[in-house]
């Protein structure tokens, strides 16, 4: 009764019926209103020429969706629903690997795959450090340099072992851990401005794969997108509310009605 009453009920219905909110849309990714588990996904769906759209939600949305409607197969963000299919993904991950095989991103030899998908893995791991880690804001920007600066040394020792000399992590064409490392760094810099200068100096090349990436039309696109980019202050500055009638904390065509 209490969620029927509330400015969130439609949201709320349309989302427990897993109807898509802006029709024309191949996928639709749910997620918080910041950068995080998302992006890696979202990026790799762009680089495949997909159409995407994002429902960005507040808090209390999430809340309502998941424990009034059971909306979210696994009660956690984010998820991603087809639209043909209707069928909604779980698990930032399994998202992500998804965009990687329509994007094309995954290597053609199963073992060099493999490297990737453990770049991959490890790189999205610190995602845990970002947003769980107690303390104050310089104590998780201390243990996510920490942690970037023990992953980097990792990777360059996998890439040693790999033949030749190549612009990317592995192999001599970009695949979805390039991105996925340049997703990682580029989040944490939004942490810490001083974060990109150190990982120049530490890590050049890696620093190079992560420019590489960046320079990508789809990625500037997206970077100069103010709506995406709008969580680039959290935390700590960043704040949820108020969002618009429908849930979205982002003004969009399905908010105009």
């Amino acid at each position: 009764k209490k969620l029927k009453n509330s400015s969130l009920f439609n949201f709320v219905e349309r989302m427990a019926s897993m109807q898509p909110a802006c029709v024309g849309h191949k996928w639709e990714i749910t997620y918080f209103a910041h950068r995080g588990r998302a992006d890696l996904a979202l990026i790799l769906l762009k680089l495949a020429g997909e159409d995407v759209n994002v429902r960005w939600i507040i808090w209390a949305t999430f809340v309502a969706l998941r424990d009034e409607c059971n909306a979210f197969p696994f009660r956690y963000l984010p998820t991603m629903l087809h639209e043909e299919s209707g069928q909604v993904i779980s698990e930032s991950k399994a998202l992500a690997r998804l965009g990687a095989k329509v994007a094309k991103l995954i290597p053609d030899d199963p073992v060099i795959a493999a490297q990737a998908d453990s770049f991959v893995d490890r790189l999205m791991d610190m995602k845990t450090i970002q947003f769980y880690v107690p303390g104050t804001p310089s104590d998780l920007v201390e243990q996510c340099c920490v942690q970037l600066e023990a992953t980097c040394n990792a990777l360059k020792a996998v890439m040693a072992m790999q033949e030749g000399d190549s612009d990317w992590l592995l192999g001599d064409k970009m695949c979805w851990a390039d991105v996925s490392l340049f997703v990682e760094v580029d989040g944490l810099s939004l942490w810490d401005p001083e974060l990109m200068a150190w990982f120049e100096t530490a890590f050049p090349k890696l620093h190079q794969i992560v420019e590489r990436v960046r320079s990508l039309p789809v990625v500037t696109k997206l970077l100069n997108d103010t709506e995406w980019s709008k969580g680039a202050s959290w935390p700590p500055n960043f704040s949820y509310g108020p969002g618009s009638k429908c849930g979205c904390v982002r003004k969009g065509p399905c908010c105009d009605e």
